[in-house]
């Protein structure tokens, strides 16, 4: 196929969809399903393996302990006593062992979330198993509780084997895997109807309590090994079948359904427990080996299943190699044929973007004039894509340039009536204020001094956004300081620009100064700040301005109440405080009489000032 002949939109299209169908289409694939699937399985079968068999010994010696707790309940003999301390010592040992595999590396980086649970939850217990031997010595704890807190660890201990068996994720192996799990849970229960009778065997009694809890295992252990049956593997049935014994299993229904029966409170359980034991033991160990025969088939499925994911994810992920290389090719092939051509439209654009534009630009910011024309040379232009594309650009830069010419007029336009504006109504105020400070000076009367003070105070603040306007219109308001000024002066004439200058409180101990060049500057941007902190806060509080040197110069602190809290609590105390900070100053003294006369004032108009004059 002739690649030169065709459109850029079958190249670019080419270019993107092929490598896009690829990656998506088998990586995706390989990723979701063989490298997930697998993995699964390799953690479920590390967490198997690793806690299987430290799980089935704690179980056995846990049933084993809480047989011989409860006969010692019911005959606190010596020799009872011996017999539960060497049985307590080898359950230590297995608690020891199944700590020892569940935090180790392998189980702690392959549990579930499940299972970790479950792991914990079981580990948990098993701290609390010396504390709750120590209440049955003291006997503290009743014989019906401690059977109940063994068979609570023991049923802990079978639900960290039931989510090792879930995290597998696959219901082919999960059912049968869980019908294998209560297959185990209803021999559990058998053992806990014979710790019970053989408590009742020691104290030679069956109260009504105690039979009631024995009916309650009795159909419980026959209602789950019935349903654990109807969900076992093909496979696990006929080994459930050729293990159990038949006979054994109608001898323990015989009995069970004996004991069920009986209304004898007074008197020992209607049945030999020499009988009973003999068939207890052989039905469970008959049950718990069709058990062990089903987990190591379980174990062997979920290696089998594994080792197929991981020959699936090899397979997957050498064909999904082969299409990223082969894609590669193919896209680095059609993309060297359009760089080519591609390559001078490129320079010509960041040519544009980077140095041209910028260029006219600064130049326009600067009032310069700029020839449209000669900022914008044409490119070579051509009849297919690329060619269109090039006149499409010419036409995009000449529009911005012109556009940026445009808007440079525009805006110096804007400009010019705003400084035009301001200028006029600097001169107006400038001489308004002249004029009010003759009539200060000659003004007797506080009242009318005060009246006179208040409109000072207005020129004041309406000379202050004139000056705004000027520094909008990209000029200065040319006025200067001769020397430099005290921060304690700067700050009160911010304040003095403000129409509410009564309220604010100026706190400025330092001696320093500020540069002249930077006063008028200075007092504006904290004019600024001091009028939003009293125009938003209560007209009842005041609001303070604190100057003081610090590590890195000199700070400004502007605190005031929000409007929401109320005006009697502590500025300090109070979330409704907010403070501003600023790197330079604020103010307020008295009256503003007490410190205007001794202002240094400001050289602009080429004579001494009695007031403050502030610039942006």
């Amino acid at each position: 196929m002739n690649l030169r002949r065709r459109s850029v939109l079958l190249r670019v299209a080419l270019l993107v969809l092929v490598p896009l169908i690829f990656l998506l289409g088998l990586f995706t694939y390989t990723m979701t399903t063989s490298v997930s699937g697998a993995l699964t399985l390799i953690r479920s079968k590390d967490v198997m393996d690793d806690l299987a068999p430290p799980v089935a010994s704690l179980q056995q010696a846990l049933t084993r302990e809480r047989a011989q707790i409860i006969v010692y309940g019911g005959q606190p003999t010596p020799a009872a006593q011996a017999a539960l301390q060497r049985q307590e010592t080898a359950t230590d040992g297995t608690v020891a062992s199944f700590t020892a595999a569940a935090g180790s590396a392998s189980v702690m980086q392959s549990a579930s979330a499940g299972s970790e649970k479950a792991i914990a939850v079981l580990r948990e217990s098993l701290a609390g198993l010396r504390g709750l031997r120590a209440k049955i010595a003291d006997r503290s704890t009743g014989g019906q509780q401690a059977f109940t807190d063994y068979s609570d660890l023991i049923g802990a201990s079978y639900q960290v084997l039931e989510q090792a068996i879930i995290q597998e994720g696959n219901s082919a192996q999960v059912l049968p895997g869980i019908a294998v799990i209560e297959l185990a849970i209803s021999n559990e229960y058998l053992q806990q109807e014979s710790a019970l009778l053989n408590g009742n065997f020691a104290a030679r009694a069956f109260p009504a309590s105690d039979q009631q809890a024995f009916v309650r295992l009795v159909g419980a252990h026959r209602l789950l090994y019935q349903q654990s049956y109807s969900y076992l593997s093909q496979a696990d049935r006929s080994d459930l079948n050729h293990d159990v014994n038949p006979q054994a299993a109608n001898t323990i229904a015989a009995l069970e359904d004996r004991l069920v029966a009986n209304h004898s409170p007074n008197s020992a359980p209607p049945v030999r427990p020499a009988a009973w034991n003999a068939a207890v033991a052989s039905l469970s160990a008959q049950t718990q080996r069709a058990v062990g025969q089903a987990e190591a088939r379980l174990e062997s499925g979920a290696r089998s299943q594994a080792n197929i994911k991981l020959h699936e994810t090899y397979l997957a992920g050498g064909l999904g190699l082969a299409a990223v290389i082969l894609s590669v090719a193919l896209s680095l092939w059609i993309a060297v044929n359009l760089a080519r051509r591609l390559h001078g439209l490129r320079d010509s654009a960041l040519e544009m973007a980077n140095v041209r534009l910028p260029d006219v630009v600064r130049r326009l910011r600067a009032g310069e004039d700029v020839d449209v024309a000669g900022q914008v040379p044409a490119l070579d232009s051509s009849a297919d894509e690329i060619g269109q594309v090039k006149a499409a650009f010419n036409t995009a830069q000449r529009t911005a340039v012109e556009a940026a010419v445009d808007e440079a007029r525009v805006r110096r336009g804007i400009s010019d009536v705003f400084r035009n504006l301001a200028r006029r109504s600097q001169s107006l105020l400038e001489r308004q204020m002249a004029l009010l400070d003759g009539l200060e000076r000659r003004a007797a009367q506080p009242d009318d001094l005060e009246n006179l003070f208040r409109i000072d105070h207005l020129t004041t603040r309406m000379r202050r956004h004139a000056e705004s306007l000027i520094v909008l219109a990209g000029d200065s308001p040319q006025r200067t300081f001769r020397d430099p000024v005290p921060f304690v002066d700067v700050l009160r004439a911010a304040a003095a620009e403000v129409e509410d200058y009564t309220r604010i409180r100026v706190i400025c101990r330092s001696p320093a100064a500020l540069a002249s060049p930077a006063v008028a500057d200075v007092i504006h941007l904290l004019a600024e700040f001091v009028e939003n902190a009293t125009t938003f806060s209560p007209s009842s509080t005041e609001v303070r301005m604190t100057g003081d040197l610090v590590a890195k110069g000199f700070a400004v602190d502007i605190e005031d109440r929000g409007l929401a809290w109320a005006t009697t609590r502590s500025p300090r105390s109070t979330p409704g405080w907010r403070t501003r900070r600023c790197s330079t100053c604020q103010a307020r003294t008295g009256s503003a009489s007490s410190w205007r006369r001794s202002w240094p004032g400001d050289t602009a108009s080429g004579r001494r000032s009695a007031r403050p004059r502030t610039a942006v």
